[in-house]
């Protein structure tokens, strides 16, 4: 890694930057060789040194005190990617040194966790590609409406765009340019055409002037942007997704991409902001960056680990995941790279394994048997093959009597590292297995070139009960299939695509919760039960909670359609993850909207018994679901006991009317309609006074439009049931009438 003294000058900095295939490197008080973190006083990158030549800083005289950043955040090595991310975006930088202890164990680049970031989206992505399957018809029609917006896993480069960016016209000096960088607070900056048609010429970097300009002792102002720059720089249009440009970049190993539409550009994209994006849509997809899935860059520890201990490991054209050194690369979109492999002994070791097109990878890992080297050397090789972080392979060694040997832990990693010690051995041959003792020579690189089935595909794959289907994979792709007919609105093609799986794989729990949607869609509750009902019992057996919450939605949403209530809220109470009860709760209020609504209009045609009956079902869920504990609770909705106390008063049962209107009042005082509804009912009983005082209730609380029809009723008991004290009622009478016209006023009247 890299470490200066403040008082090392600007241009040796550079040079070092050059020669050392480096970004940046910690600045401290004294000589850094066993210096801690209290020493640190700043960091210095490329960045530092193009903004030094916008204010015209000689950098032969001019020591790093005054370009560095003095103070920069220090990250823990035990801290997570995703708050190294943090951390640089909210404070727009691009390196954060990284200490273990007292010691600094590198300088993480934003490049370095865009792998991290890549990986998240795409496991997000694929994981509902895959395994979420509409839980119920809600859940099917919504995602209907969607799908179309998940055939992109990412949004589009247009929203990632600002309102300026770095731009100069060729011919312009390498002064201007940076002072254009300076200005846009950017670290690159276009090179167009001086015709005013903004056609891309090229793309001039801070590292560019770095290396080109500062570590050469050239003129900025006599060096013109067309020298240095690179020209035909990679592009991407508008429309493009973020995940591309990020996996663009990665791969390129160039950290800005300027963005052309028809010819003319527009604008220009970073890695740090797309990298923040990638991992916004990773959390929308419910990806929680703190509880990384399993067998993904499973700790932090793991990942600097692998960040830090390796060198060269990723391959050709790939950006590797360590970043402390970095290589080169000509082309001034380049980020640094690697410095050639160089095995560190007893400590970073040489490993070989074959892919399916029998090539031969060669990777370096730390063997030391340090916490998450093992996860670090997986973590290589799912990459080199296109693997998921979440697909289990195996990994096996040779040992020195010829017995293969697993590698399952990182001490195992390191007796491998010391039988090759011992065996005197360059590198280490290793077998990896995926999935039921597979050879990674016929799966692994495989799955990297599987695509899943497109809509053309479903005649093709054969389900017919005689043919056998291999494990694994295979299985997987016709589970897709069978998930994008139900997507696509094959309902009855779905059901008898998972039947058919389910024939080879009575326990696939995926298959049962597809089918069980399906036969939801297809109006067949009782069938949809029974898959449900088989999937959470094989669950029982195998725990996965993401599954089994979706299954007891599906559930639930299906106990629904059955009316079978209080049974869907046992169920839903169930349902560990707040997020999925939550959706599961969603499907329950939306019953109950129904049921009101198809009630209002029973009342509104004068079939007062089949309103009572809808709402009968609206108060089974909404009173049962009020009784417990969600974590988004049900409250109690007054106006259905008022709304079902009118049938009552119509089918002339005053007791259940009065107990529904009195029930109403106990949930919400100021509920009107109950109060003018417990009225009527003691009007028709003969009790004038008691009605009339319920009137007077109402009154207080009773929408400005609905008071003089109340006064009008008041004013009607008084004459039928002649009651005492008349002038004083009709005094109250008037006094109310007067209130209510003062609105809000109203409700805070109380009458003793």
């Amino acid at each position: 890694m890299t470490c200066f003294v403040v008082d090392r000058t600007v241009c040796d900095a550079a040079k070092e930057f050059r020669d050392l295939r480096v970004d940046a490197a910690v600045v401290f008080e004294e000589e850094c060789r066993g210096v801690g973190r209290s020493k640190v006083c700043g960091i210095v990158t490329v960045n530092d040194i193009a903004r030094s030549v916008a204010r015209a800083v000689p950098a032969e005289r001019t020591t790093l005190r005054e370009v560095m950043t003095p103070g920069p955040l220090l990250l823990e090595a035990e801290a997570s990617p995703a708050e190294a991310l943090r951390m640089m975006r909210e404070g727009r930088f691009r390196h954060i040194p990284v200490f273990r202890g007292d010691a600094l164990a590198g300088i993480v680049d934003v490049l370095s966790l865009a792998c991290y970031a890549i990986t998240l989206v795409r496991e997000a992505y694929e994981g509902q590609k895959k395994s979420v399957v509409p839980s119920g018809k809600r859940a099917w029609v919504f995602w209907r409406g969607v799908q179309a917006t998940m055939e992109s896993p990412t949004r589009k480069i247009e929203t990632a765009l600002g309102s300026s960016f770095a731009s100069v016209a060729t011919g312009a000096s390498v002064r201007s340019a940076c002072q254009a960088m300076a200005q846009s607070r950017s670290s690159a900056c276009c090179v167009v055409a001086n015709d005013g048609t903004l056609e891309l010429l090229g793309i001039l970097t801070s590292r560019d002037v770095t290396v080109h300009l500062v570590a050469v002792n050239r003129d900025p102002d006599q060096t013109l942007v067309d020298e240095i720059m690179t020209r035909s720089p990679k592009t991407i249009e508008p429309s493009g997704s973020t995940l591309d440009a990020l996996e663009r970049m990665q791969k390129g190993n160039f950290r800005h991409v300027p963005v052309v539409h028809q010819s003319r550009v527009v604008g220009m994209v970073d890695v740090l902001s797309l990298a923040c994006l990638a991992l916004a849509d990773a959390d929308s997809a419910e990806t929680t960056l703190q509880h990384p899935t399993t067998n993904s860059v499973a700790s932090p520890r793991s990942f600097w680990t692998m960040l830090f201990s390796s060198a060269a490991s990723a391959p050709k054209n790939e950006t590797p995941l360590e970043h402390v050194d970095t290589e080169n690369l000509p082309d001034s979109q380049s980020t640094p790279g690697q410095n050639p492999a160089k095995a560190i002994p007893g400590v970073s070791k040489s490993f070989k394994f074959k892919d399916v097109n029998g090539d031969w990878h060669r990777i370096q890992s730390d063997a030391s048997g340090s916490k998450g080297c093992l996860d670090a050397l997986l973590a290589q090789i799912r990459r080199r093959c296109g693997l998921s972080f979440k697909s289990q392979i195996k990994v096996k060694y040779l040992d020195e009597d010829n017995d293969e040997v697993m590698l399952a832990c990182d001490d195992d990693l390191a007796e491998c590292g010391r039988v090759m010690d011992r065996l005197a051995k360059t590198a280490i041959i290793l077998k990896v297995e995926t999935r039921g003792g597979e050879d990674a020579s016929d799966s692994i690189s495989e799955v990297s070139r599987v695509n899943s089935p497109t809509p053309s595909d479903h005649g093709t794959i054969d389900l017919s009960p005689e043919k056998p289907v291999k494990e694994g994979r295979e299985i997987e792709l016709l589970l897709q299939a069978g998930h994008r007919l139900l997507q696509e609105g094959d309902i009855a093609g779905a059901v008898d695509h998972y039947s058919n799986l389910l024939r080879r794989d009575a326990n696939n729990t995926l298959a049962y919760t597809g089918r069980a949607a399906a036969f939801l869609l297809l109006e067949r509750p009782r069938e949809a039960e029974r898959d449900y009902r088989k999937a959470i019992e094989l669950l029982e057996m195998n725990p996965s909670p993401e599954l089994s919450d979706s299954a007891r939605t599906g559930l639930a949403e299906t106990l629904i359609e059955l009316q079978r209530y209080e049974e869907a809220l046992d169920v839903i109470e169930t349902i560990e993850n707040a997020s999925s009860q939550a959706s599961a709760l969603v499907a329950v209020n939306e019953e109950q909207e129904i049921c009101a609504s198809s009630a209002r209009v029973a009342i509104s045609s004068g079939d007062h018994p089949g309103a009572l009956g809808y709402l009968v079902r609206a108060i089974r869920l909404n009173g049962g679901g009020s009784q417990r504990k969600f974590t988004v609770p049900i409250k109690e909705d007054a106006s259905l006991y008022a709304l079902r106390g009118n049938c009552y008063v119509e089918l002339e049962d005053a007791e259940l009317a009065l107990e529904d209107f009195s029930r109403s009042i106990q949930i919400s005082e100021r509920q009107s309609e109950a109060w003018v509804g417990q009225g009527r009912v003691h009007r028709m009983l003969g009790k004038g006074l008691p009605a009339w005082r319920c009137y007077r209730r109402a009154l207080m609380y009773a929408p400005r439009e609905q008071s003089e029809s109340i006064s009008q009723t008041m004013d009607e008991l008084v004459e039928l049931f002649g009651i005492q004290d008349e002038i004083d009622v009709r005094s109250f009478k008037q006094r109310n009438t007067k209130i209510s016209s003062l609105g809000s006023q109203l409700k805070d009247l109380k009458i003793r």
